[in-house]
């Protein structure tokens, strides 16, 4: 064998060519070529890392910044307190009651029955409610809600496994219907929903804080973190111009109108013509705001003194009327014919509730005739009509501080029919809503001035600073004081002899007008036969007036005229009204503090109310009280002086009679007082008056102390003069 061969060496190179292919590489080859390869994903990865460094820093630095706080910080936000809504008299209407709820953490609870057992003794609640609520599943649970603070601290003092006890605000509403619909309500998050809630939600509603809490590994809260806290400010207040009294006293009449003819709904406001100011807005059906966030349909939310237009029949013929005087082609002792009652006209017929032959051009609106006035407005034309009702506020909306107002509807001259003329002179083939009625009766009362109308008196903002305050605004002269005048002693009239004689009080001066007007038919053309709304508005005293009242009635049956439906109702509501002794009426300058934005001891003046209603709010607030005397009108109310200082106090509501409740009364002591108070007490009393001469009351007959049947007449003897208004100036 030959050596050679027999070598390593030889024997490899012999192995290669015998492949006929190139050999393995050697072990430090592969080496080489795996440390490169391991170097290079090194520095891949480390890449990818560095990408993701810059992504997380830099590009997503907020986000990621954000989940980490979220780990171990909590939030809390602080609810801003609503503002209070009061009445021109500081009468809170809607404020914030403090809340408190109690809840369990079941996971912290050992002895559950023992527990609930407790919570039923202090609750006073059947322990079977409780167990229900507690095997809820849920391991955070409300047992109760809305708890008073007497029961908290009670709760408290056992010291309870598990018990949470939460303090929120809930949004309070005392007198329930009363300006529901004005007022409107806040739902539960304290966003305004409706009515004045609504129009000043972002004044009242204030602006939230917030805080951040420290949190353990499990959640619990630890501590807050003081350097990131921001207080929240509470809501400004709004005053109205509404007085709660005059409004409770319009609320009670109206529906007792409404309940009385069997009618459908109603509304009635009070103004001051003078001013402009709304003393009182209602309507019905109505609802109660405390109960809205639940199951009201949205329909009783409306303000329908704004909202709601209809033909306003006999009491639109004040545009007639001043439409005539204006324009000096008509003199008031001109007489025209009235048909006997029936007058065939562009073949409609026009009639009037009671036949009348020749009347002068005040009895036809004294007696309130169709067919005379229709004639009246013939002589005058389309264009002197219409420009007094445009004059008048008809067609435009008053601007109120309102959501919600309609402008009605006043065609133009153009569109209107050869009967549009005849028509609306009394009051059909118009729309009007409530408010502009009030309104331009208001323009007769003052002397000429149309005003624009004013539910706000005052806005506050969080420090008790008067952002606003109301002043009077003119939109326009209607009529020279002159004509003003005329038309007030006509109305007058309507009121001492005519249709609205049913509204007369002896002694006092009263201008107002009646009004009845059928419905337009849905289902087809024409006016029903069978439904009607009956109004009437009225203005007190017929000179320098300071109270003006409109109010009207949807759909009253069997009987359905203005003169005996509504006159009625109004002529009580001034009795009313000026019943409220001077020295009962709340303190007008008082504020309500800011600290008692959420306070339970606010405690409204109720003289005037009727009984029903102040024992229903003292009970929604929770203030305990007593009655003493007998009727159905608070006539006083205070908080006695305890002879033992520990003793609880309780309010005192003094009640009396409006009349009419007794069959005899004894005739009170009214000399010495001004005319206005004497009347007011003797018609408190159920008695009628006859007047001689005017100012304070130097004698009267029968003496006090006479025993009296109710309704009988008395007589006073006056001297001086009559005091201009009952309602102190705002």
């Amino acid at each position: 064998m030959n050596r050679l061969s027999k070598s390593p060496r030889n024997r490899s190179h012999a192995g290669r060519t015998r492949l006929g292919v190139a050999a393995p590489i050697g072990s430090a080859d592969q080496g080489y070529w795996r440390i490169h390869l391991s170097k290079y994903a090194l520095m891949l990865a480390f890449m990818g890392i560095l990408v993701k460094l810059v992504h997380i820093q830099i590009v997503r630095h907020e986000a990621y910044a954000k989940l980490a706080n979220e780990q171990y910080t909590l939030a809390h936000t602080n609810k801003a307190a609503r503002g209070l809504i009061l009445d021109r008299n500081q009468v809170p209407l809607a404020f914030n009651r403090r809340r408190y709820d109690v809840s369990v953490y079941k996971k912290s609870v050992k002895d559950a029955a023992a527990m609930l057992t407790s919570l039923s003794a202090i609750l006073k609640v059947d322990i079977q409610q409780l167990r229900a609520r507690y095997a809820r599943n849920s391991s955070y649970v409300v047992l109760a809600r809305g708890l008073p603070k007497n029961q908290v601290k009670a709760i408290e003092m056992q010291r309870l496994e598990g018990i949470a006890i939460t303090r929120s605000t809930d949004r309070t509403y005392p007198f329930k219907r009363n300006l529901a619909q004005t007022l409107g309500f806040a739902n539960v998050d304290g966003t305004g929903i409706s009515g004045i809630e609504l129009q000043y939600d972002k004044l009242l509603r204030g602006t939230d804080g917030w805080t951040f809490l420290q949190k353990d590994a499990r959640g619990k809260r630890v501590m807050p973190i003081m350097s990131r806290t921001k207080k929240s400010r509470r809501g400004g207040n709004v005053i109205l111009t509404v007085d709660n009294v005059v409004q409770s006293i319009a609320e009670e009449e109206l529906r007792r109108a409404v309940i009385r003819h069997n009618a459908k709904g109603g509304t009635v406001v009070v103004t001051n013509p003078g001013t402009g100011e709304i003393l009182g807005l209602a309507s019905t059906p109505g609802f109660d705001p405390n109960r809205a966030r639940r199951k009201v349909d949205s329909e009783a939310w409306r303000i329908r003194g704004i909202t709601d237009i209809f033909e306003p029949g006999s009491t639109f013929k004040i545009a007639t009327m001043l439409a005539a005087l204006t324009s000096r082609k008509i003199k008031r002792g001109d007489l025209e014919f009235c048909e006997n009652g029936s007058y065939q006209v562009y073949n409609e017929t026009i009639n009037d509730s009671e036949g009348h032959g020749y009347l002068t051009f005040d009895d036809i609106f004294i007696y309130s005739s169709n067919i005379g006035t229709a004639k009246t407005a013939a002589k005058l034309g389309k264009q002197q009509l219409y420009r007094a009702a445009r004059d008048l506020g008809f067609g435009s909306s008053t601007g109120v501080e309102l959501p919600g107002e309609v402008s009605g509807i006043l065609k133009k001259p153009s569109e209107w029919t050869n009967y549009t003329l005849l028509a609306m002179s009394y009051g059909h083939e118009v729309a009007v809503t409530a408010l502009q009625m009030a309104m331009a009766y208001g323009a007769i009362a003052n002397g000429g001035m149309l005003m624009k109308p004013a539910i706000v008196q005052e806005i506050l903002d969080e420090r008790d600073r008067t952002t606003f305050k109301f002043k009077p605004q003119v939109v326009r002269q209607v009529m020279q004081p002159k004509i003003a005048a005329e038309m007030a002693e006509i109305l007058t009239g309507v009121v001492e002899k005519g249709t609205g004689k049913l509204a007369r009080i002896e002694g006092i001066e009263i201008a107002g007008k009646t009004g009845t007007a059928q419905k337009v038919r849905r289902d087809k053309k024409g006016y029903s036969k069978t439904k009607f709304v009956a109004s009437f508005a009225c203005f007190y005293p017929a000179e320098q007036a300071r109270l003006l009242i409109y109010m009207c009635v949807d759909e009253p049956n069997p009987n359905y005229y203005g003169g005996t439906v509504v006159a009625p109702a109004v002529k009580r509501i001034l009795e009313r009204i000026s019943s409220i002794p001077d020295k009962q009426l709340p303190d007008r300058h008082k504020r309500v503090p800011s600290s008692e934005v959420a306070s339970d001891a606010v405690i409204p003046k109720l003289v005037g109310h009727d009984r029903i209603t102040a024992e229903r709010v003292l009970r929604e607030l929770g203030i305990k009280y007593r009655i003493s005397g007998a009727g159905n009108v608070v006539q006083s109310q205070h908080i006695p002086t305890l002879a033992n200082p520990e003793e609880e106090k309780q309010v005192l509501l003094v009640v009396g009679s409006t009349g009419g409740d007794n069959e005899h009364v004894l005739m009170p002591k009214v000399t010495g007082m001004s005319l206005r108070q004497a009347i007011a007490k003797l018609s408190g009393s159920g008695l009628s008056v006859k007047v001689t001469g005017t100012g304070r009351v130097v004698g009267q007959q029968p003496s006090a102390g006479s025993e009296m049947r109710v309704g009988a007449t008395c007589h006073l003897e006056c001297r001086a003069s009559i005091p201009a208004s009952f309602l102190p100036k705002p």
